[in-house]
């Protein structure tokens, strides 16, 4: 027999307004049930339906479990409360409230530590994350250091703490005595031949509209040829104090190319030889000799993903972005940059953070940046852009000195 079984015989001998709370309890518990998978034992309290996201419901919880633990010499105080409807108002607060909260009492230290209330706000404050880098990845602290909190991940992981600054400037006055040459960029990927492929045409186009904003904006300053049989001509272009030569790679011709669905596209590509494939495994994709030497040479890479489009077409081409960031022609100290595209509407954009998952960035032997952005305006674009070529630089003067 429950408490509250208990607690409505009892009732018989008291008034009739306790009886009428007590079934007004009984009905919250019912509507309480009904929101739990079947056979789940009531636990957690409150703490379980903030992490289901269902406030209605989670309100008329808190009211009935207030019943239950009413104390009326403390009710008009916070430390009266229950402790679910306690994290329950702590649920409103922005992150950096929690934080500045812990800092007045060991017991709303606790309650601003607890791990159920950082994993709501690390599951949806990550969706909403333009940038994330290879060191600030959730999904890998998650996975090898089990053990820490989520609010220890989530200040670790936010683009905003002091670790994630992409502003690091590298000695770049130092670097031109040994690095006298440009940083070549190579750029491919699906979504340089997708709704976002004006992304090159907006660079080159970008000095033209200098005049809407002082946020410095790329700058064409020439051509580069073709080196490696005919593959790796480029533009010049110079972003802030950074000048360099970018080279873009497309998987086929542009006729090609708009008749192509994702799946089609990786089998299609004519960066790769596609040799036989045995039956039962899956198809190996070799890089051609000629993108084997340009990427060898590279500086940096920086890879284009369409964001408009599902988790599932992104991670399709998972084993083009792999095959490519081979370590055998793309060395390990050559950072990374993901461009997570759109083109205007951000409502049916991926999130970010699902597109590391998607392409399993994790996995990667490098520096990464996973970066969103707008092709139109390029808003976020040139900040993945300065991050790539500082990092660039500092890693081929590292690299040359090693």
């Amino acid at each position: 027999m429950t408490t509250l079984d208990t607690w409505l015989k009892s009732s018989r001998t008291k008034n009739d307004l306790e009886t009428s709370l007590a079934r007004e309890v009984n009905r919250l518990l019912t509507v309480y049930r009904s929101h739990l998978p079947s056979g789940e034992p009531m636990a957690g309290g409150c703490q379980h339906l903030i992490m289901r996201g269902e406030p209605q419901v989670l309100l008329q919880t808190c009211r009935a479990e207030a019943l239950f633990s009413f104390d009326s010499s403390k009710s008009r105080s916070f430390d009266g409360m229950p402790i679910n409807i306690k994290l329950y108002i702590l649920s409103f607060l922005s992150p950096s409230d929690l934080c500045r909260l812990c800092m007045t009492s060991k017991q709303l230290y606790r309650l601003c530590s607890d791990e159920l209330l950082w994993q709501r706000i690390l599951l949806q404050k990550s969706r909403k994350w333009k940038q994330i880098f290879d060191d600030s990845n959730p999904d890998f602290y998650k996975r090898v250091c089990a053990d820490i909190p989520s609010k220890e991940i989530y200040l670790r992981c936010h683009p905003d703490s002091p670790g994630t600054s992409i502003f690091m400037p590298k000695v770049p006055n130092l670097l031109h005595y040994f690095v006298p040459t440009k940083p070549k960029l190579v750029m491919f990927g699906p979504g340089l031949e997708t709704s976002t492929s004006r992304l090159v045409r907006s660079i080159l186009t970008d000095q033209q509209l200098k005049g809407l904003s002082d946020e410095p904006r790329f700058q064409v300053t020439g051509m580069v040829p073709g080196v490696f049989a005919g593959v790796g001509s480029g533009i010049s272009l110079k972003l802030s104090e950074y000048a360099f030569n970018l080279v873009t790679l497309y998987s086929n011709v542009k006729a090609v190319r708009q008749r192509l669905n994702a799946e089609d596209r990786v089998l299609e590509n004519k960066l790769f030889d596609h040799g036989p494939q045995p039956e039962g495994r899956p198809m190996v994709h070799d890089v051609k000799p000629a993108i084997q030497e340009l990427l060898r040479r590279a500086h940096g890479f920086i890879y284009v993903v369409d964001a408009s489009r599902s988790c599932d077409e992104i991670a399709m081409t998972q084993c083009e972005l792999f095959a490519m960031m081979c370590e055998l022609w793309a060395p390990s100290h050559v950072p990374l940059l993901i461009l997570a595209c759109c083109r205007g509407n951000e409502e049916l954009v991926v999130p970010t953070i699902d597109v590391v998952r998607a392409l399993r960035l994790g996995r990667l032997n490098r520096k990464w940046l996973a970066q969103s952005g707008d092709v139109e305006t390029l808003s976020g674009i040139r900040n993945g852009f300065r991050w790539l070529l500082n990092e660039a630089t500092g890693a081929s003067f590292f690299a040359k000195i090693r």
